[in-house]
Protein backbone atom coordinates (compact mmCIF):
# COMPACT_ATOMS: atom_id res chain seq x y z
CA UNK A 1 0.00 0.00 0.00
CA UNK A 2 1.81 3.12 -1.22
CA UNK A 3 -0.66 6.02 -1.24
CA UNK A 4 -1.98 8.23 1.51
CA UNK A 5 -4.72 6.31 3.28
CA UNK A 6 -6.64 8.10 6.02
CA UNK A 7 -9.60 6.61 7.89
CA UNK A 8 -11.89 8.80 10.01
CA UNK A 9 -15.08 8.64 12.05
CA UNK A 10 -16.96 10.33 14.88
CA UNK A 11 -16.75 8.62 18.26
CA UNK A 12 -19.89 7.50 20.05
CA UNK A 13 -19.37 8.96 23.51
CA UNK A 14 -20.96 7.57 26.66
CA UNK A 15 -21.02 9.83 29.72
CA UNK A 16 -22.17 8.85 33.20
CA UNK A 17 -21.73 9.55 36.88
CA UNK A 18 -20.83 6.54 38.95
CA UNK A 19 -19.61 5.72 42.45
CA UNK A 20 -16.42 3.71 42.71
CA UNK A 21 -12.71 3.60 43.37
CA UNK A 22 -10.41 5.16 40.80
CA UNK A 23 -6.64 5.37 41.05
CA UNK A 24 -4.71 8.14 39.33
CA UNK A 25 -0.99 8.14 38.62
CA UNK A 26 1.26 10.53 40.52
CA UNK A 27 4.93 10.93 41.40
CA UNK A 28 5.51 9.86 45.01
CA UNK A 29 8.96 10.98 46.10
CA UNK A 30 8.50 9.23 49.47
CA UNK A 31 7.70 5.79 48.05
CA UNK A 32 9.82 5.53 44.91
CA UNK A 33 13.20 5.09 46.71
CA UNK A 34 11.67 2.26 48.75
CA UNK A 35 10.33 0.56 45.61
CA UNK A 36 13.65 0.93 43.82
CA UNK A 37 15.51 -0.50 46.82
CA UNK A 38 13.23 -3.56 46.91
CA UNK A 39 13.61 -3.97 43.16
CA UNK A 40 17.41 -3.84 43.29
CA UNK A 41 17.76 -6.19 46.25
CA UNK A 42 14.83 -8.53 45.52
CA UNK A 43 13.25 -7.64 48.89
CA UNK A 44 13.60 -5.14 51.70
CA UNK A 45 12.63 -4.58 55.33
CA UNK A 46 12.15 -1.70 57.75
CA UNK A 47 15.72 -2.10 59.00
CA UNK A 48 17.10 -2.21 55.46
CA UNK A 49 15.21 0.92 54.38
CA UNK A 50 16.18 2.81 57.53
CA UNK A 51 19.85 1.93 57.16
CA UNK A 52 20.39 2.39 53.43
CA UNK A 53 17.91 5.17 52.63
CA UNK A 54 17.72 7.14 55.88
CA UNK A 55 21.20 6.21 57.19
CA UNK A 56 19.85 5.45 60.66
CA UNK A 57 18.96 1.80 61.25
CA UNK A 58 17.33 2.38 64.65
CA UNK A 59 16.35 6.05 64.60
CA UNK A 60 14.39 5.89 61.33
CA UNK A 61 12.97 2.40 61.59
CA UNK A 62 9.45 3.57 62.46
CA UNK A 63 9.35 5.92 59.45
CA UNK A 64 10.55 3.07 57.24
CA UNK A 65 7.82 0.78 58.59
CA UNK A 66 5.21 3.43 57.85
CA UNK A 67 6.34 3.73 54.23
CA UNK A 68 6.33 -0.03 53.76
CA UNK A 69 2.77 -0.26 55.16
CA UNK A 70 1.63 2.51 52.81
CA UNK A 71 3.22 0.69 49.87
CA UNK A 72 1.46 -2.52 50.93
CA UNK A 73 -1.92 -0.76 51.15
CA UNK A 74 -1.40 0.64 47.67
CA UNK A 75 -0.78 -2.92 46.42
CA UNK A 76 2.79 -2.03 45.51
CA UNK A 77 4.43 -4.43 47.95
CA UNK A 78 3.61 -7.74 49.56
CA UNK A 79 4.76 -8.73 53.04
CA UNK A 80 6.45 -12.07 53.48
CA UNK A 81 7.39 -12.58 57.12
CA UNK A 82 9.64 -9.63 57.97
CA UNK A 83 10.50 -8.92 54.33
CA UNK A 84 8.63 -6.94 51.66
CA UNK A 85 8.72 -7.76 47.94
CA UNK A 86 7.36 -5.86 44.97
CA UNK A 87 4.04 -6.84 43.46
CA UNK A 88 3.48 -6.59 39.71
CA UNK A 89 1.99 -3.13 40.26
CA UNK A 90 5.04 -2.20 42.31
CA UNK A 91 7.40 -3.32 39.55
CA UNK A 92 5.48 -1.17 37.04
CA UNK A 93 5.57 1.78 39.43
CA UNK A 94 9.34 1.40 39.93
CA UNK A 95 9.97 1.36 36.17
CA UNK A 96 7.64 4.24 35.34
CA UNK A 97 8.33 6.21 38.53
CA UNK A 98 4.58 6.70 38.95
CA UNK A 99 2.36 5.39 41.70
CA UNK A 100 -1.38 4.81 41.35
CA UNK A 101 -3.19 6.27 44.37
CA UNK A 102 -6.84 5.10 44.72
CA UNK A 103 -9.68 7.37 45.80
CA UNK A 104 -13.23 6.42 46.73
CA UNK A 105 -15.97 8.75 45.54
CA UNK A 106 -18.27 9.76 42.73
CA UNK A 107 -16.84 10.18 39.26
CA UNK A 108 -17.89 11.51 35.88
CA UNK A 109 -16.64 9.14 33.22
CA UNK A 110 -16.47 9.80 29.49
CA UNK A 111 -15.99 6.55 27.61
CA UNK A 112 -16.42 4.87 24.23
CA UNK A 113 -16.60 1.35 22.89
CA UNK A 114 -14.55 2.29 19.81
CA UNK A 115 -12.27 -0.70 19.10
CA UNK A 116 -9.38 1.37 17.72
CA UNK A 117 -8.64 3.17 20.99
CA UNK A 118 -6.26 1.53 23.49
CA UNK A 119 -8.92 1.64 26.24
CA UNK A 120 -12.57 2.69 26.55
CA UNK A 121 -11.72 5.53 28.96
CA UNK A 122 -11.65 9.00 27.45
CA UNK A 123 -11.65 11.10 30.62
CA UNK A 124 -12.39 10.69 34.33
CA UNK A 125 -13.09 13.61 36.70
CA UNK A 126 -14.15 13.67 40.36
CA UNK A 127 -17.80 14.67 40.69
CA UNK A 128 -19.21 16.61 43.61
CA UNK A 129 -22.94 16.06 44.10
CA UNK A 130 -25.07 19.16 44.52
CA UNK A 131 -26.16 20.26 47.98
CA UNK A 132 -29.70 19.88 49.28
CA UNK A 133 -30.28 23.57 48.59
CA UNK A 134 -29.25 23.13 44.94
CA UNK A 135 -31.70 20.27 44.63
CA UNK A 136 -34.59 22.70 45.24
CA UNK A 137 -35.82 25.17 42.68
CA UNK A 138 -36.21 28.85 43.50
CA UNK A 139 -39.97 28.46 43.76
CA UNK A 140 -39.57 25.75 46.34
CA UNK A 141 -40.24 22.82 44.02
CA UNK A 142 -37.82 19.92 44.01
CA UNK A 143 -35.95 19.06 40.88
CA UNK A 144 -37.00 15.85 39.15
CA UNK A 145 -35.32 12.77 40.58
CA UNK A 146 -32.32 11.38 38.74
CA UNK A 147 -32.74 8.56 36.30
CA UNK A 148 -30.35 5.64 36.69
CA UNK A 149 -29.08 3.12 34.20
CA UNK A 150 -26.79 0.10 34.20
CA UNK A 151 -23.06 0.45 33.69
CA UNK A 152 -22.25 -0.43 30.04
CA UNK A 153 -20.54 -3.72 29.46
CA UNK A 154 -17.40 -2.23 27.91
CA UNK A 155 -16.52 -0.55 31.22
CA UNK A 156 -15.01 -2.79 33.87
CA UNK A 157 -12.99 -2.60 37.07
CA UNK A 158 -10.02 -4.81 36.23
CA UNK A 159 -7.34 -2.95 38.24
CA UNK A 160 -5.17 -2.54 35.17
CA UNK A 161 -3.66 0.84 34.21
CA UNK A 162 -5.47 2.46 31.31
CA UNK A 163 -4.79 5.49 29.17
CA UNK A 164 -7.52 8.14 29.27
CA UNK A 165 -7.21 9.00 25.58
CA UNK A 166 -8.64 12.52 25.70
CA UNK A 167 -6.35 13.71 28.51
CA UNK A 168 -3.26 11.58 27.99
CA UNK A 169 -3.25 10.56 31.67
CA UNK A 170 -3.12 7.06 33.12
CA UNK A 171 -5.90 5.82 35.38
CA UNK A 172 -6.78 2.56 37.06
CA UNK A 173 -10.35 1.52 37.82
CA UNK A 174 -10.48 -0.60 40.96
CA UNK A 175 -14.23 -0.63 41.56
CA UNK A 176 -17.39 0.68 39.88
CA UNK A 177 -20.97 0.32 41.02
CA UNK A 178 -23.37 -1.09 38.45
CA UNK A 179 -25.89 1.75 38.81
CA UNK A 180 -24.97 4.97 37.01
CA UNK A 181 -26.58 8.33 36.36
CA UNK A 182 -26.36 9.14 32.63
CA UNK A 183 -24.97 12.58 31.85
CA UNK A 184 -24.73 13.93 28.32
CA UNK A 185 -23.33 17.21 27.04
CA UNK A 186 -24.33 18.24 23.52
CA UNK A 187 -20.96 19.96 23.18
CA UNK A 188 -19.02 16.72 23.55
CA UNK A 189 -17.70 15.64 20.17
CA UNK A 190 -14.58 13.71 19.26
CA UNK A 191 -13.22 12.69 15.89
CA UNK A 192 -10.84 9.81 15.24
CA UNK A 193 -8.24 10.15 12.46
CA UNK A 194 -6.11 7.14 11.58
CA UNK A 195 -3.38 7.82 9.05
CA UNK A 196 -2.62 4.27 8.01
CA UNK A 197 0.23 5.26 5.69
CA UNK A 198 2.13 7.23 8.35
CA UNK A 199 1.07 4.88 11.19
CA UNK A 200 -0.41 7.69 13.32
CA UNK A 201 -3.65 7.97 15.28
CA UNK A 202 -5.18 11.23 16.43
CA UNK A 203 -8.19 12.33 18.48
CA UNK A 204 -9.59 15.85 18.10
CA UNK A 205 -12.69 17.74 19.25
CA UNK A 206 -14.15 18.92 22.54
CA UNK A 207 -14.94 17.12 25.77
CA UNK A 208 -16.30 18.64 28.97
CA UNK A 209 -15.86 22.09 27.45
CA UNK A 210 -12.15 21.54 26.81
CA UNK A 211 -10.27 21.21 23.55
CA UNK A 212 -8.91 17.73 22.77
CA UNK A 213 -5.93 17.17 20.49
CA UNK A 214 -4.34 13.85 21.41
CA UNK A 215 -1.79 11.62 19.67
CA UNK A 216 -2.22 7.90 20.33
CA UNK A 217 -0.62 4.63 19.30
CA UNK A 218 -2.23 3.23 16.12
CA UNK A 219 -3.72 -0.28 16.02
CA UNK A 220 -1.13 -3.09 15.71
CA UNK A 221 -1.97 -3.89 12.09
CA UNK A 222 0.25 -3.23 9.10
CA UNK A 223 -0.68 -0.84 6.32
CA UNK A 224 -0.57 -3.69 3.80
CA UNK A 225 -3.08 -5.70 5.84
CA UNK A 226 -5.40 -2.70 6.13
CA UNK A 227 -5.17 -2.12 2.38
CA UNK A 228 -6.03 -5.76 1.68
CA UNK A 229 -9.05 -5.59 3.98
CA UNK A 230 -10.32 -2.46 2.22
CA UNK A 231 -9.86 -3.94 -1.25
CA UNK A 232 -11.56 -7.16 -0.19
CA UNK A 233 -14.48 -5.09 1.04
CA UNK A 234 -14.75 -3.53 -2.42
CA UNK A 235 -14.29 -6.86 -4.21
CA UNK A 236 -11.00 -5.66 -5.72
CA UNK A 237 -8.38 -7.74 -3.94
CA UNK A 238 -8.11 -10.33 -6.75
CA UNK A 239 -7.29 -7.50 -9.14
CA UNK A 240 -4.51 -6.08 -6.96
CA UNK A 241 -1.03 -6.90 -8.29
CA UNK A 242 1.11 -7.16 -5.15
CA UNK A 243 4.39 -7.30 -7.07
CA UNK A 244 3.75 -4.15 -9.09
CA UNK A 245 1.56 -2.50 -6.43
CA UNK A 246 -1.14 -1.64 -8.95
CA UNK A 247 -4.79 -2.39 -9.66
CA UNK A 248 -5.45 -4.50 -12.75
CA UNK A 249 -8.36 -3.18 -14.76
CA UNK A 250 -9.94 -3.57 -18.19
CA UNK A 251 -9.29 -0.83 -20.71
CA UNK A 252 -13.03 -0.35 -21.21
CA UNK A 253 -13.46 0.39 -17.49
CA UNK A 254 -11.09 3.34 -17.53
CA UNK A 255 -11.68 7.01 -18.27
CA UNK A 256 -9.49 9.40 -20.25
CA UNK A 257 -7.83 10.93 -17.18
CA UNK A 258 -7.06 7.47 -15.78
CA UNK A 259 -5.60 6.33 -19.10
CA UNK A 260 -3.27 9.32 -19.17
CA UNK A 261 -2.16 9.14 -15.53
CA UNK A 262 -2.18 5.34 -15.26
CA UNK A 263 -3.86 5.95 -11.89
CA UNK A 264 -7.31 6.25 -10.32
CA UNK A 265 -8.74 8.04 -7.30
CA UNK A 266 -10.38 5.09 -5.57
CA UNK A 267 -13.52 5.88 -3.57
CA UNK A 268 -14.25 3.67 -0.56
CA UNK A 269 -17.88 4.15 0.48
CA UNK A 270 -17.93 2.37 3.85
CA UNK A 271 -14.38 1.07 4.46
CA UNK A 272 -14.08 -1.58 7.16
CA UNK A 273 -11.08 -3.19 8.86
CA UNK A 274 -11.37 -6.38 10.95
CA UNK A 275 -11.34 -5.65 14.70
CA UNK A 276 -11.34 -1.92 13.94
CA UNK A 277 -14.88 -1.35 12.65
CA UNK A 278 -16.17 0.75 9.77
CA UNK A 279 -15.15 4.26 8.87
CA UNK A 280 -16.57 7.16 6.89
CA UNK A 281 -16.35 7.41 3.14
CA UNK A 282 -12.83 8.16 1.98
CA UNK A 283 -10.83 8.40 -1.23
CA UNK A 284 -7.37 7.05 -1.93
CA UNK A 285 -5.65 9.29 -4.43
CA UNK A 286 -3.68 8.10 -7.45
CA UNK A 287 -3.93 4.33 -7.06
CA UNK A 288 -1.71 2.91 -9.86
CA UNK A 289 -3.49 1.13 -12.70
CA UNK A 290 -2.31 -1.60 -15.05
CA UNK A 291 -4.14 -3.46 -17.85
CA UNK A 292 -5.80 -6.73 -17.01
CA UNK A 293 -4.82 -8.51 -20.26
CA UNK A 294 -2.69 -8.31 -23.38
CA UNK A 295 -5.67 -7.01 -25.34
CA UNK A 296 -6.29 -4.28 -22.75
CA UNK A 297 -2.62 -3.32 -22.90
CA UNK A 298 -2.70 -3.00 -26.68
CA UNK A 299 -5.78 -0.79 -26.68
CA UNK A 300 -4.46 1.29 -23.81
CA UNK A 301 -1.05 1.85 -25.39
CA UNK A 302 -2.59 2.86 -28.71
CA UNK A 303 -4.89 5.32 -26.93
CA UNK A 304 -1.91 6.83 -25.10
CA UNK A 305 -0.02 7.15 -28.37
CA UNK A 306 -2.90 9.01 -29.99
CA UNK A 307 -3.32 11.20 -26.91
CA UNK A 308 0.34 12.28 -27.29
CA UNK A 309 -0.33 13.88 -30.65
CA UNK A 310 -0.66 17.51 -29.62
CA UNK A 311 1.43 18.96 -32.46
CA UNK A 312 2.73 17.92 -35.84
CA UNK A 313 3.78 14.26 -35.66
CA UNK A 314 7.18 14.44 -37.28
CA UNK A 315 9.02 11.17 -37.72
CA UNK A 316 11.37 11.53 -34.75
CA UNK A 317 8.68 13.00 -32.56
CA UNK A 318 6.25 10.18 -33.36
CA UNK A 319 8.83 7.52 -32.50
CA UNK A 320 9.42 9.19 -29.12
CA UNK A 321 5.66 9.17 -28.51
CA UNK A 322 5.51 5.49 -29.38
CA UNK A 323 8.23 4.66 -26.85
CA UNK A 324 6.53 6.71 -24.15
CA UNK A 325 3.12 5.20 -24.86
CA UNK A 326 4.46 1.63 -24.63
CA UNK A 327 6.67 2.19 -21.56
CA UNK A 328 4.02 1.43 -18.87
CA UNK A 329 3.28 -1.91 -20.54
CA UNK A 330 6.77 -3.39 -20.57
CA UNK A 331 5.43 -6.75 -19.34
CA UNK A 332 3.44 -7.15 -22.57
CA UNK A 333 4.63 -7.40 -26.13
CA UNK A 334 2.70 -4.34 -27.29
CA UNK A 335 2.78 -3.57 -31.02
CA UNK A 336 1.85 0.05 -31.74
CA UNK A 337 0.70 1.27 -35.17
CA UNK A 338 2.87 3.29 -37.48
CA UNK A 339 2.05 6.91 -38.25
CA UNK A 340 0.32 5.91 -41.46
CA UNK A 341 -1.70 3.14 -39.75
CA UNK A 342 -2.78 5.50 -36.97
CA UNK A 343 -3.99 7.99 -39.56
CA UNK A 344 -6.23 5.33 -41.09
CA UNK A 345 -7.55 4.26 -37.67
CA UNK A 346 -8.73 7.68 -36.57
CA UNK A 347 -12.20 7.64 -38.09
CA UNK A 348 -14.79 6.37 -35.62
CA UNK A 349 -12.25 4.72 -33.32
CA UNK A 350 -12.03 4.88 -29.54
CA UNK A 351 -9.36 7.55 -29.44
CA UNK A 352 -9.03 10.81 -27.49
CA UNK A 353 -11.50 13.50 -28.54
CA UNK A 354 -8.82 16.15 -28.14
CA UNK A 355 -6.65 14.75 -30.93
CA UNK A 356 -6.30 16.87 -34.08
CA UNK A 357 -6.18 14.50 -37.08
CA UNK A 358 -4.43 17.20 -39.14
CA UNK A 359 -1.30 16.87 -36.96
CA UNK A 360 -1.00 13.29 -38.17
CA UNK A 361 -2.34 13.62 -41.71
CA UNK A 362 -0.23 16.60 -42.65
CA UNK A 363 2.95 15.10 -41.23
CA UNK A 364 2.31 11.85 -43.07
CA UNK A 365 1.37 13.45 -46.39
CA UNK A 366 4.35 15.80 -46.33
CA UNK A 367 6.72 13.09 -45.08
CA UNK A 368 7.81 15.32 -42.18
Amino acid sequence: MMNALILERELKIWTGRVVGTVATACHREDLLPVLLRAGDEGSTSAEDVAEHLFFSRDGRKRLAERLLVIAERLDLMERRSAEYVLTEAGQIAARSERVFVPRDGAWTIWATSDPVLPSPILRIDPWQDGSAFEEVRKNGEKKPGREFATLPGFLSADRKPKLAAATGSDVRIDRLEKKVAPAHDEGDQLRLRWNVTEATLGLTGRLNGKRVDADLDPPPISGDDVWRALLEGEGLWRRWDRDRQALRTAYADTRDLERRAMARDLALVAPGVPDCGRFERTEVKAVPLLPASVEDAALWARWRLAASVDRYATGDRFETWREQAAAPFDEFDVQLPSRAALCEALAGDDLPRSINPWHLRAAEDWRL
